[in-house]
């Protein structure tokens, strides 16, 4: 990533260098880099599942004002199966922010499998899983269309969904996934 500057309005408030995201065990490690940093209050770690709707996991203090470069690290301990977002919203003292580029990751959680058939027409099976799963079918934009409980190996009707691509949340004892839905 080439430097980037966050700025909000004042001049170079933050000269952010870098910005990675990887897997790594059962987290994400999310590491960032500033060259200098004037008013900076802190950082809040975001993340999405669709690269739309963001939601703030974590904060970060900033070092305030410096000419000096900087290192900042977070993990995100209970990661998203699959294509995960994240960007940083950098805040300053007074209270304007800024945000990051976004940084993909993809991970997997505990080895489950996907709900399949996918696409479908009429019913998806849900995965495999120890306990009851607790299911949430959303829109690109975040809004909740299905949800409720269900076993492992239920099947979900979304025969009532309109043809086009959702995405379906489950969460377990075991952890929290998310995965593209298509519905023909």
């Amino acid at each position: 990533m080439d430097n980037v500057t966050i700025s909000s309005g004042s001049p170079l408030p933050v000269e952010l260098t870098r910005f990675d995201a990887a897997a790594k065990g059962a987290g994400v490690n999310l590491t960032w880099a500033t060259a200098t940093e004037k008013s900076n209050d802190h950082f809040d770690v975001q993340r999405s599942a669709t690269g739309g709707v963001f939601q703030t996991i974590g904060s970060v203090q900033g070092q305030g004002n410096t000419t000096n470069a900087h290192e900042y690290a977070f993990v995100d301990s209970r990661p998203l199966a699959g294509l995960s977002y994240y960007r940083l919203r950098q805040v300053d003292t007074d209270g304007t922010s800024a945000y990051s580029p976004v940084a993909t990751v993809q991970t997997k959680l505990g080895g489950e499998v996907a709900a399949y058939p996918n696409p479908s027409a009429g019913t998806v099976t849900l995965p495999a899983s120890t306990g009851p799963v607790r299911y949430r079918v959303f829109n690109a934009l975040g809004q909740t269309l299905l949800s409720g409980q269900a076993a492992g190996e239920a099947q979900l009707d979304v025969s009532k969904l309109t043809k086009g691509t959702f995405y379906l949340e489950l969460t377990t004892e075991a952890g929290h996934t998310t995965q593209r839905l298509m519905r023909e």
